[in-house]
């Protein structure tokens, strides 16, 4: 079976002690463990030495960064530390990442964001200031980056544990709802099934005992189910859906209209006339002005096999100075008592 691959990097002297600890750790776990120091990571003859860490990622489940106070070796890639640059790899890549900070080069962080921009600020837990540089930066991204202070490796151990134990939590719980899904899926296949063999039936039933109307019984029967259909996919369009709730027209008053018009502005009409009707008040159906609202309404026609609306010249002017009327009733309503001009003699 395969076990998830962990990546540890950090630089190696300062933390030497702190990559046993949790290489032991991650190996109790019964995860494969990814050190440098071990011979994990294959060399070749092609490529630089850093070069095959990075590569190394790529097949990789998690990466364990950790930063203490030293920069360690720099990059060829960059103005980057190998370290840094292993876990910009990880994140790039859209890897699992955990980030690890010493307590005290964490403290020290926030005095560099005070004085980053004095160079002569000497820092006395981090050898390099782009060690802040790469932390801020790690901190500005907007997903992935999981950060925790440390004392000692058995805090990282300690908050590895719960986080993989959440991991493995969320993973039983995807795969409940995943056979859940897979049940009612299922479940509708053969309710497919039983349906159309009950349709079969029925339909042979029909012909013998009523062979003469059967076949009208059956088409009408049909036509009823289509049509339920349509309903229930032109019921789905959100437009469509907004003219039946906020503006109390029926769905079959809306199929109605979108059959009878021939051009969108009297489509627009129509639903209106339907509206006032139904709920005696005046209704101008303003979200029609927007043309947004036609590509929906042409939408709901291709459901039902119609040609859609094109504008004309005509009605496109007609829509602007609707929108402008409106957008100038509304500038209106915003007037305040302090914007009216009071003409009148006063002291």
């Amino acid at each position: 079976m395969a076990k998830p691959r962990i990546f540890i990097s950090s630089t190696f002297f300062d933390l030497r002690q702190v990559r046993a600890d949790l290489d032991r750790f991650i190996k109790e776990m019964g995860y494969e463990s990814v050190r440098n120091e071990t011979g994990a990571i294959p060399y070749g003859k092609d490529l630089k030495l850093e070069d095959y860490c990075y590569k190394e990622i790529s097949g990789i489940d998690i990466l364990v960064g950790i930063i203490g106070g030293r920069f360690g070796s720099k990059s060829s890639s960059g103005d980057y530390s190998v370290t840094q640059t292993e876990i910009k790899t990880a994140l790039e890549q859209n890897k699992n990442v955990y980030l690890f900070i010493d307590k005290n080069v964490h403290s020290e962080y926030e005095t560099y964001l005070i004085n980053k921009d004095n160079s002569k600020t000497k820092y006395r837990y981090a050898d390099d200031v782009r060690i802040y540089k790469f932390i801020e930066e790690i901190y500005g991204l907007p997903k992935n980056n999981v950060i925790h202070s440390f004392e000692t490796a058995q805090d990282i151990i300690n908050f590895l544990r719960e986080q993989w134990a959440g991991l493995v939590k969320d993973l039983l719980s995807q795969t409940q709802k995943r056979s859940e899904y897979e049940n009612i899926s299922s479940k509708v296949n053969e309710l497919n099934e039983v349906s159309d063999t009950l349709k079969t039936y029925l339909e042979n039933v029909l012909e013998s005992v009523n062979g003469a109307h059967s076949s009208e019984i059956i088409l009408k029967e049909k036509q009823r189910l289509q049509e339920f259909q349509l309903k229930q996919k032109l019921s789905k369009n959100s437009y469509i859906n907004h003219l039946t709730m906020i503006h109390d027209v029926t769905l079959e008053q809306v199929i109605l209209a979108l059959k009878e018009s021939k051009k969108f502005l009297e489509f627009k009409e129509k639903i209106s006339s339907f509206s006032e009707m139904n709920t005696g008040e005046e209704d101008n159906i303003n979200c029609l002005i927007d043309y947004d609202s036609l590509h929906s309404v042409n939408q709901a026609r291709e459901i039902l096999n119609l040609k859609e609306f094109i504008l004309t010249k005509k009605e496109s002017k007609i829509l602007d100075e609707e929108y402008e009327q409106m957008e100038s009733f509304h500038d209106f309503e915003d007037i305040t008592e302090d914007d009216v001009i009071d003409f009148t003699d006063g002291e």
